[in-house]
């Protein structure tokens, strides 16, 4: 089969995106089952770690036809114009591959709108990815929807309805954008994001977390749907809760449109205390599994997450994990078997969990243990993609 990925992702100081990250792997995994594997990304980012074999390609900008291009001017706001025109290069240079050496099998993320232009690719049928779309995503940071904003929003509708066929990583996701989309549920295949060990095992061969220190890891960005404004607000009850506790937050402090909740947490502590309190801003993705197996326990204290890489990498590393039991996560976590799971925003039951694994590490390092051995066995690469050839498959089969 051949087969096409699209990363919608743009460059970044981590280069670390759960997108980025599930097209690296799935590629991979495609590749070495026997199928021929493009990967389509924006000019001047750069593939990373894919097998030899996985074909690489790029696209730019197009800008509209003329009379089209003098509306868009006037009425569309320029950076949108210019992902709108990305949409286009992406369709021309897809249609390039089929001409030359056809392709079967198109796959999209939602987030970016980049399937827009997608809709009449013949015989090639379009996949959409379910992650998080933009609306979601917005909706959960608080932010406020401007014109143009909401302008996205259609457009990444829009770009959703090209699909022939759907898949999610969760159930929870799965039935939001059911109901959000009207996609009907026969239609979207709940397949989880795959998930290699190795670089985690090379890893913690050498590192380990330090004797007689509890160190509590937030990897991700600091804005509201990750669950940092909790964090930010009862930092102080945190760290009262034993003196050996310090907080690592991994991940871009200063974002737009959002509170800067690392000044809020420093301002709140003492001198002392804030010596307890690492901001690391962005890190690459080989400085953040050094993390996961150097830190005690991972706080995943989420609004809402689909089946997030930082929770599947830190079950990949044996970092044991606290998260908070929304969206997909409970279908990955079972409290207590491997990992310990408590209410979104509620401080009392976080503070519980993190107790209960100080006072208990054997317990700690056995749902670890799990959890390590269920992922290896549910998000195995050439699993997760055995499971999307046959969503392919069926694809192409009824629809001649």
């Amino acid at each position: 089969m051949r087969i096409a990925l699209i990363n919608s992702e743009y460059s970044s100081p981590d280069g670390n995106g759960g997108i980025a990250t599930y097209t690296r792997t799935m590629a991979n995994a495609l590749s070495g089952l026997g199928h021929t594997v493009y990967v389509f990304y924006r000019n001047g980012l750069r593939p990373g770690d894919l097998d030899p074999a996985v074909r690489f390609e790029t696209f730019g900008s197009c800008p509209p036809p003329f009379w089209e291009r003098l509306y868009e001017r006037a009425f569309v706001p320029g950076p949108f114009r210019w992902e709108k025109g990305c949409g286009r290069a992406l369709k021309k240079a897809i249609l390039a591959v089929c001409a030359k050496e056809g392709l079967d099998i198109v796959e999209v993320p939602d987030y970016g709108g980049l399937a827009r232009y997608c809709g009449n690719l013949g015989s090639c049928k379009v996949v959409i990815n379910f992650h998080t779309p933009s609306e979601m995503v917005d909706t959960l940071n608080k932010t406020t929807i401007s014109p143009e904003r909401r302008m996205w929003h259609r457009f990444e509708e829009r770009s959703i309805k090209n699909g022939d066929g759907f898949r999610c990583p969760s159930a929870a996701l799965k039935e939001v954008m059911g109901k959000r989309y009207g996609i009907p549920s026969s239609k979207i295949a709940v397949i989880r994001n795959p998930i290699s060990p190795v670089l985690f095992e090379k890893i913690r061969q050498q590192n380990a977390p330090a004797e007689g220190r509890i160190d509590l890891l937030f990897a991700g960005r600091l804005e509201y749907r990750k669950g940092i404004e909790v964090l930010a607000r009862n930092i102080k009850a945190l760290l009262e809760i034993d003196p050996g506790i310090t907080v690592t937050f991994a991940g871009a402090t200063e974002l737009v449109n959002m509170p800067n909740f690392r000044l809020q947490i420093e301002h709140s502590l003492s001198d002392i205390e804030r010596g307890r309190i690492w901001f690391l801003g962005p890190v690459n993705r080989s400085q953040l599994a050094v993390l996961y197996c150097r830190s005690s326990m991972l706080l995943l204290p989420s609004l809402f997450e689909n089946a997030p890489y930082v929770l599947l990498e830190a079950m990949a590393a044996k970092l044991p994990v606290i998260a908070a039991s929304s969206g997909g996560i409970p279908e990955i976590i079972r409290h207590r078997e491997n990992g310990l799971l408590f209410p979104a925003e509620d401080l009392d039951a976080l503070c519980a969990c993190i107790r209960e694994w100080i006072d208990n590490p054997a317990q700690a390092r056995s749902c670890a243990e799990m959890a390590y051995r269920g992922i290896l066995s549910t998000c195995a690469p050439e699993k997760i993609a055995a499971e999307a050839i046959a969503l392919y498959s069926s694809l192409l089969q009824s629809n001649g």
